[in-house]
């Protein structure tokens, strides 16, 4: 068996090979208190419980890389934190109930099949991902708990499909998504409509060859939609500000979609149409062959001839491509 190492330099600590079970946690006595960043690397032991971590005053990020346990016990921080966890077989996370200082939480390369309980449970959150993992599905009504959660980040899975919450009742802060490198073949973008905050969705390099933007009456009925284009069309004219509807816009501040490296061969922008702050919309590599304009639905802000397909990022598509409703 290895011995473990020990080493300090700076306001950073790294604790190599230790074995939790028979080694026990005498080593992490000699942390000093400045430390604000601690790593720990190839790890092992049934139970790893670092509650004592909480005692370290300037501790603001806990990395675990390449560790294997059985249980996972992590501190309460007293500090806005970061724990990052690379590689990592874990059966069980807990996390102290009276964290609130735990806002970004990282799992890359873990064993888990779905975001764990407990996770899901992290009331103050602000950033989550948990890639290269096996989630095949995303229901986002798991995500009601995260109240707070702004960044979601399920990139490199196998998800298949993304499910709305029906009751709206998540994600009311969230502003960004990103799905890149899973296995999507559709994608409706109506789930996202009811995200008061939403922003941005990143869905690049995945099989999608359909989109589609559902308005479901579920959704809808919750809240007074409508739509802000003519409140923004004459806002740009006029250098005051004008009377804003009493409504809620359709994607108030989605922005950014991304969906290059897929199967897309038709671009109908009447779906696109309620998406009034739209600017940037990503479609490299995609064999496109039709994209079909509707100059009464197409997002106000959003240059169609800058958009790019098979040919990559050098070339924008070809005039032959657009075809005129």
């Amino acid at each position: 068996m290895d011995e473990y190492e020990f080493f300090c330099e700076y306001s950073a600590c790294i604790v190599s090979n230790i074995h939790i079970t028979y080694d026990g946690l005498y080593a992490f006595t000699f942390i000093p208190n400045g430390t604000d960043m601690l790593f720990l690397k190839a790890a092992k032991g049934r139970l790893a419980d670092f509650s004592f971590v909480e005692a370290i005053p300037d501790l603001v990020q806990f990395v675990l890389e390449k560790c294997k346990f059985e249980e996972l016990v992590l501190p309460a921080f007293r500090k806005s934190s970061s724990v990052v966890m690379k590689h990592v077989s874990v059966k069980t996370i807990r996390f102290h109930s009276a964290d609130k200082m735990l806002h970004d939480f990282r799992l890359c390369g873990t064993t888990f099949n779905d975001i764990p309980y407990t996770v899901l449970q992290l009331q103050y959150v602000l950033n989550l991902e948990q890639s290269r993992s096996s989630i095949r599905q995303l229901h986002l009504s798991v995500l009601r708990n995260l109240k707070r959660l702004v960044n979601l980040n399920l990139s490199y899975n196998k998800i298949q499909t993304v499910t709305a919450d029906p009751e709206s009742l998540c994600c009311n802060q969230l502003q960004s998504l990103n799905l890149i490198g899973n296995s999507l073949m559709r994608f409706d973008f109506g789930i996202l409509m009811y995200m008061p905050q939403f922003q941005r969705i990143f869905l690049g390099d995945n099989k999608i060859d359909t989109i589609t933007t559902g308005q479901e009456s579920r959704y809808t009925s919750r809240k007074h939609f409508c739509s802000w284009k003519s409140y923004y069309l004459k806002r740009m004219e006029v250098d005051f500000e004008i009377p804003k509807p009493p409504c809620v816009d359709y994607f108030a501040k989605l922005n950014r979609i991304t969906l290059n490296r897929n199967k897309l061969t038709v671009i109908d922008t009447s779906l696109l149409e309620y998406m009034n702050l739209l600017n940037d919309l990503d479609l490299a590599h995609n064999p496109i062959k039709t994209v079909k304009i509707n100059k009464d639905k197409v997002p106000i802000l959003l240059n169609l001839s800058l958009l790019n397909g098979e040919a990559g990022y050098l070339h924008t598509l070809p005039p032959d491509v657009f075809t005129s409703d």
